[in-house]
């Protein structure tokens, strides 16, 4: 099966969050005379996938079956979680329900015989099957200079935004920094844990996890450096972002190459005034 245009290659088949990520020959060798059910990656787009279960997402335990693709709110009910990326999800609900709905209980033979899969063939090479650009070590580490040394805290102010963090909870945590007073001393630990219990996050910013961030710290480190690197990586995941977003625009009727590029290149010229804004080393 042919990759679409601007599809992520992958391999087929593998098995998913349910049983766990699986290759090719290892599904093989499980399936053995082909009795026992598989699941097949059909499509990739980014983190998303249709699989034999459904629509499947490989960085989050999330999979919705084929019997409920067709349900009208998906994208936006999906697109509320900010760890999701909407030309992704649009590209691989659009390709869903036009697709025939397997079942998660085929076995290989039908599969191949359902979808004319060449099972076992890899498509492409791997440059876009990776996590986009992040560095979660160096995350933790200025969040944990952010913490204990108000030096730190001030030099990151105006340069760093919630956005350049790739995890999930070190946006949340970096978002509830930016908004506490620390001109004179460290953060109040306990009034930052306060901040994330009202907002209703002391869940996914745990305080196990946030003495987890402080302990990253490096003594002596100068905390602008780490802060480059992070707007670097936040810069090339909006390039990204901007690309998934003129791929969608092409495959439309509507608007015309004009219009499409006009709007790419506002995108690009705002990630590159963000990318000079930055006090010289």
């Amino acid at each position: 099966m042919p990759l679409l245009e601007g599809e992520t290659p992958h391999d087929t088949p593998v098995r998913m969050w349910h049983d766990g990520i699986v290759p090719v020959d290892e599904a093989r060798r499980q399936a053995g005379d082909d009795e026992q059910p598989v699941d097949l990656t059909l499509h990739r787009f980014g983190d998303w996938t249709i699989t034999m279960f459904g629509v499947e997402c490989l960085s989050h335990p999330y999979s919705i079956e084929w019997s409920r693709v067709n349900e009208p709110n998906w994208i936006d009910h999906l697109t509320e979680k900010t760890w999701v990326v909407r030309a992704d999800v649009e590209l691989i609900f659009r390709l869903a329900r036009s697709m025939p709905q397997a079942s998660p209980k085929a076995t290989l033979d039908e599969a191949e015989r359902l979808f004319g899969l060449p099972l076992g063939k890899t498509f492409g090479d791997d440059l876009l099957d990776r996590l986009p650009p992040q560095n979660f070590d160096i995350e933790k580490r200025v969040l944990g200079m952010m913490i204990i040394d108000p030096a730190s805290y001030n030099a990151c102010v105006g340069y760093l935004r919630p956005a350049d963090f790739y995890a999930e909870a070190n946006r949340i945590l970096c978002t509830h920094l930016l908004k506490m007073d620390t001109e004179v001393a460290v953060v109040d630990v306990e009034v930052l844990t306060a901040s994330l219990e009202i907002s209703g996050e002391l869940d996914k910013v745990t305080h196990a996890y946030m003495a987890e961030v402080i302990q990253a710290t490096v003594k002596g480190e100068a905390v602008l450096p780490l802060v480059y690197a992070l707007r670097d990586k936040a810069g090339r995941r909006e390039l990204l972002r901007i690309g998934c977003r003129v791929i969608r625009s092409c495959m439309d009727i509507e608007p015309d190459v004009i219009a499409i590029t006009e709007q790419m290149m506002r995108d690009m010229a705002d990630v590159l005034q963000y990318a000079t804004t930055f006090p010289a080393e």
